[in-house]
């Protein structure tokens, strides 16, 4: 479909949109009550009609831009119809549940829980967008997602802890409840500000030489905050038993712990000891397999050892992907495979892995070795194949006729190849002048005469 029958779709379905909506809105204030019914024709307006109609138009502005030749224009038109378009449709939404939902304003503050919910919506539709994203830029906007659901949820569960409060001081819940509720919200809280410093560390990765640090800790960032939310509830739960100091305490003292974990898993991040460790063990199982290929395909010598060495195998699939048709049963094993591997993190060490990571990296190597040399084994198969099928398509040359070599004594024709000696007596001078006007042509009957027959026939 063209851009400009694009265009026209989408005008076409703002239009029919916003006729509907007017004849639901005159509907509206035409009903006489009961008010609910009015009331519900509003909903599916504001709530459904409109927040559609916007998205339309805003998804129309982003493909507008987007088909641009400007980068910027097209990086606008991306976050406007990835992000925008759906955070202002769903916040209209949102709002439109407001005066449906006031009943309930006694139990729990109405406008401010469906704020606080739109929150964390907005923070889901935010990580979600940072995945089309390279890598620094996508985990720095998904850390920013991340922080904003995880702020919305704490403050979605302090809502909560204040209505629970009032039915506490009504002796109608017991303070067991309570206190599981602001742990609840604890963590949340806990969570969120742990967001924060991974978000702002993992913006270091557009310094170069920092993004070691930067994907190490994107790394490790879904562990830590969990650890820290555990530790936050930790600390609250402890109040629950006469030990709550002590609970305290240890809490504490885990997230000092933690923290000096975290903060030498990314010196050797930064230093990347753990690349540096393993290198010469890939090396080693790389020039191995490198000397199993027998052919001269530079294509799948780089891809193979850029697997080997690097674990990268993209390359690798780029060349399976793009085999011969008439290796398809061999693309689709080898493929299947190789995109069932996984190679291992070699980014940070935390202060017990220094000692093991070399037999972790002896044993992906094997696994590196047995995934490479069966796909080696497997193109050269199918590389013979191809070759006996070629050979087996070539014309074949047909016989070609014996000629007569040589004439023996009694005028028979002798027929032998070329190469071959042939034990005839020479003609003696007799059989020449008998044989004298013989003509002998190859693949051809010819007739012997003699000299008076051809005189009487001239």
């Amino acid at each position: 479909m063209s851009n400009k029958n694009i265009i026209t779709s989408y005008i076409r379905n703002i239009i029919i949109l916003a006729a509907i909506a007017l004849i639901f809105y005159a509907v509206s204030y035409a009903v006489s009550p009961p008010y609910p019914i009015s009331l519900v024709f509003i909903f599916i307006v504001n709530g459904i009609f409109i927040p559609i109609i916007v998205f339309l138009i805003l998804n129309l502005a982003g493909n507008l831009l987007m088909s641009r030749n400007i980068n910027a224009l097209k990086a606008l038109g991306m976050v406007i119809t990835r992000l925008i378009s759906p955070a202002i449709s769903i916040y209209l939404i949102f709002t439109a549940l407001i005066p449906i939902l006031l009943p309930l304003n006694t139990f729990i503050n109405i406008t401010t829980a469906i704020m606080t919910a739109y929150l964390v919506i907005l923070g889901l539709l935010t990580r979600s967008f940072g995945t089309v994203l390279g890598h620094t830029t996508r985990e720095s906007i998904r850390g920013l997602g991340t922080t904003i659901a995880l702020f919305g949820m704490a403050m979605l569960t302090l809502q909560i802890y204040a209505s629970l409060y009032t039915l506490y001081t009504q002796s109608i819940i017991p303070m067991s409840i309570l206190i599981l509720t602001s742990a609840i919200y604890n963590a949340f809280l806990y969570a969120a500000v742990t967001s924060i410093v991974i978000t702002a560390i993992v913006s270091l990765g557009f310094l170069t030489p920092l993004r070691p640090v930067s994907m190490d800790m994107a790394h490790i960032s879904g562990d830590t905050m969990y650890i820290v939310a555990i530790i936050g509830m930790a600390i609250i739960l402890g109040t629950l038993t006469p030990y709550d100091n002590y609970i305290t305490a240890l809490s504490i003292s885990a997230l000092v712990i933690i923290t000096a974990l975290i903060s030498y898993r990314l010196i050797t991040a930064y230093l990347r000891l753990g690349e540096s460790r393993v290198r010469d063990i890939y090396s080693e199982y790389a020039s191995k397999v490198m000397g199993k290929i027998v052919n001269n395909d530079y294509e799948l010598i780089n891809a193979m050892n850029d697997f080997m060495a690097n674990g990268n195998k993209e390359p690798l699939l780029r060349y399976l992907t793009n085999m011969p048709t008439h290796c398809s049963d061999v693309r689709i094993k080898a493929l299947g495979r190789l995109r069932r591997y996984k190679p291992p993190y070699y980014g940070g060490l935390w202060p017990w892995e220094t000692s093991g990571i070399k037999t972790k990296a002896v044993k992906d190597a094997e696994i590196r070795t047995k995934i490479a040399t069966e796909i080696i084994t497997l193109i050269s198969t199918c590389q013979e194949e191809k070759q006996a099928i070629q050979v087996s398509a070539q014309p074949t040359t047909p016989p070609t006729a014996p000629t007569a070599q040589y004439i023996a004594e009694d005028g028979t024709r002798i027929y032998a190849q070329p190469t071959e000696e042939l034990p005839v007596k020479p003609l003696e001078e007799e059989t020449k002048t008998k044989q004298e006007g013989t003509v002998i042509k190859q693949e051809e009957t010819t007739t012997t005469k003699s000299k008076d027959e051809q005189k009487g026939n001239k």
